[in-house]
C-alpha cells in the first residue's frame, strides 16, 4: 500500500510541469490526454501522460517495459510502449553513473479510416474517372487521422520527434471523364453523352506535420527551471486542379480552389520556478511563449492577353474558390502563469492560473485577376488584435480507499478582452480610391466558460493500473441514473501495464 501512496503522490507532485509538452494536435481535434489527466484539468498527469513527454520520462517506475491503451473513441486507436536500453552504470564509489537510454513509442490514429479513392470504369479500351456521374469527384470534409512519436531519454534531457497526418488526396493522369445526360422528359430519346479528355486532376485537403520537441527532465536549480522548447512545421493543404486536352493537344488549365500555406510554430518555456514553499503548499510562477507565421503559396487560372488555353500562375496569397488575395497571417502568445499545490495524506489540491496574452496580426490584398496580373482591386487592410483570455484550472484526487481514487477538475475560461484595429484603404486595379482611408477600432467583452469533469484511477495491481473518465451531463449536471449517460457511464478508458 505504501507503494502506490509514494507513486501517486510522486505523480501529483511532478504534473505541474507546463502542459504545452504534451503531444501535440490539430486544431478540432482532441489531444491525446489520460483519463486522469482529463478528469483534473491536465493538472495531475498519470503515467500514461508521462511516458511520451520529454520532462517527464523520468516519472515512470517499471522493470523493463511500460505500456499503454486507450478506448476514448471508437473511430481512433492509441497504443503506447517505453523501455530502457542498458543498466545503470554504478562506480566504486557507489554512486550511479551513466544512465540507461529511455525509449518510448505513440500511436494514436483511424489508420486507413476516411481516405478515399473514387471509382474508375474501363470501356472499351477507355478508362472513365468517375466511374459514373456528371461532375469530377471532390473530397468530404471528414479528414483520416494518423500521430506517430517517438521520445529518446538521454541522462537528464529528453527529444521527441511526432508526426501528424490528417491528409488525403486524389491524383489522376491521363484519363477521361464522361458526362451523361439522361432525358427523363422524353424516355424514347437516347441519353446524350460525351467524354472530355484530362491531362491530369489533383486535388488535396488536409495537414502534414512534424516536430520535434526537446526539454530538461530534471530541474536545474532546487527552485526549479525545466526549460523545454518545440518547433513544428504545419504544411496545410487545399487545393483543386485540373488540366484539359482538346483533341490531342493540352487545353484548359482550371484552378478551382488553392489556400495551401505554410505555418512554422515555435515554442518555449521556463519549465517552473518555486517561490513559496510552506505547510505542504508550493507554489510556483512561469512564463511560456509561442509565435505562428503562416506563408501562403498558391495558384490561379487565368487566360493570357492575347487569347489561348487559360494558364497557371503562382503568388504569395489566398484563392478561396476563384476570391483572390494577398495574405500574411501571424500571432504570439505570451502566457505567464500561477500554480499552487497541496499534498496529504488522503487529498490532493490543484490550482494553476494562465494568463493568457495573444498578439495577431493580418495583412489582406483583395486582388484582381486581368489575365495574369493581379492588380489591388478592393480593400487593401492590416488587422490587429490583442485578446486576453484568464483560465483558471483546479483539480482534486481523493483517496477514499488505499487502491482507488476520485479524480476531478474544473476549469473556468474568461475571454476578458478582445480588442480589433483595422486600418486599410480601397483600391481600383491599383489605384487607390481618394478619401477611402479608414480605420475601425472594435472593443468586445466575451463571455465566461466553465467545465466540471470526473474521473477515477484504479491501481488494480503493482502491474496494472486502470483509469476512466465519468459522466457528465450538460451545464455540468452529475446525475447517476441519467438515462442519457449519467455518472456511471464511462466516456474513456484507459489500461497501463508494467513490468
Amino acid at each position: 500500500m505504501k507503494k502506490i501512496i509514494v507513486i501517486v503522490t510522486m505523480t501529483a507532485v511532478l504534473a505541474g510541469s507546463v502542459f504545452a509538452q504534451s503531444l501535440p494536435t490539430p486544431s478540432g481535434i482532441p489531444a491525446f490526454a489520460s483519463p486522469q489527466s482529463t478528469a483534473t484539468q491536465g493538472r495531475i498527469r498519470s503515467n500514461a501522460d508521462d511516458f511520451i513527454r520529454p520532462d517527464a520520462f523520468h516519472n515512470l517506475n517499471f522493470d523493463n517495459w511500460f505500456g499503454v491503451a486507450s478506448f476514448s473513441s471508437d473511430i481512433r486507436a492509441t497504443l503506447g510502449f517505453a523501455t530502457r536500453l542498458g543498466k545503470a552504470a554504478v562506480g566504486e564509489d557507489g554512486k550511479e553513473g551513466k544512465k540507461p537510454v529511455y525509449l518510448g513509442f505513440f500511436y494514436g490514429g483511424s489508420a486507413w479510416a476516411n481516405y478515399e479513392k473514387p471509382n474508375k470504369r474501363e470501356e472499351g479500351g477507355i478508362t472513365y474517372f468517375p466511374a459514373t456521374g456528371d461532375t469530377l469527384p471532390t473530397l468530404s470534409s471528414t479528414l483520416p487521422y494518423n500521430q506517430g512519436a517517438v521520445l529518446i531519454g538521454l541522462a537528464n534531457m529528453g527529444f521527441r520527434l511526432s508526426f501528424i497526418s490528417t491528409y488525403k488526396s486524389i491524383k489522376q493522369n491521363e484519363f477521361s471523364h464522361r458526362y451523361d445526360w439522361d432525358d427523363d422528359a422524353n424516355p424514347m430519346t437516347p441519353d446524350v453523352s460525351r467524354t472530355d479528355r484530362y491531362k491530369s486532376y489533383n486535388t488535396g485537403t488536409g495537414l502534414l506535420s512534424p516536430q520535434i520537441a526537446w526539454s530538461m527532465s530534471k530541474n536545474l536549480t532546487k527552485v526549479g527551471i525545466r526549460p523545454w522548447a518545440s518547433v513544428d512545421l504545419d504544411f496545410n493543404r487545399n487545393f483543386r486542379k485540373n488540366q484539359e486536352y482538346d483533341g490531342n493537344t493540352l487545353g484548359n488549365t482550371t484552378i478551382n480552389n488553392s489556400v495551401n500555406y505554410f505555418q512554422p510554430i515555435i515554442q518555449f518555456g521556463l519549465g517552473g520556478i518555486t517561490v513559496a514553499n510552506k505547510k505542504g503548499w508550493r507554489t510556483s510562477i512561469d512564463l511560456e511563449y509561442r509565435t505562428r507565421l503562416r506563408f501562403y503559396n498558391n495558384e490561379f487560372s487565368y487566360t493570357p492577353a492575347g487569347g489561348g488555353y487559360n494558364q497557371a500562375a503562382k503568388f504569395k496569397g489566398r484563392n478561396t474558390n476563384g476570391t483572390l488575395d494577398e495574405y500574411f497571417w501571424m500571432d504570439h502568445r505570451i502566457r505567464p502563469s500561477l500554480s499552487t499545490q497541496w499534498n496529504g495524506e488522503k487529498l490532493r489540491l490543484r490550482l494553476k492560473l494562465d494568463l493568457n496574452l495573444e498578439f495577431q496580426s493580418i495583412d489582406s490584398d483583395r486582388k484582381a485577376n486581368t489575365n495574369g496580373v493581379l492588380l489591388s482591386n478592393g480593400p487593401n487592410t492590416n488587422e490587429f488584435t490583442f485578446r486576453f483570455n484568464p483560465d483558471l484550472a483546479l483539480a482534486l484526487q481523493w483517496m477514499i480507499v488505499p487502491k482507488f481514487f476520485l479524480n476531478m477538475g474544473g476549469r473556468i475560461n474568461v475571454s476578458a478582452l478582445n480588442y480589433v484595429t483595422t486600418k486599410g484603404a480601397n483600391y481600383i486595379y491599383d489605384i487607390k480610391i481618394d478619401s477611402s482611408d479608414f480605420k475601425t477600432t472594435a472593443l468586445s467583452f466575451g463571455a465566461v466558460a466553465n467545465n466540471l469533469t470526473l474521473g477515477a484511477t484504479i491501481n488494480a495491481t503493482d502491474n496494472l493500473f486502470i483509469e476512466v473518465s465519468c459522466g457528465v451531463g450538460s451545464n455540468n449536471v452529475v446525475d447517476t441514473f441519467a438515462t442519457g449517460g449519467g455518472l456511471l457511464t464511462f466516456g474513456s478508458i484507459l489500461l497501463g501495464l508494467k513490468f
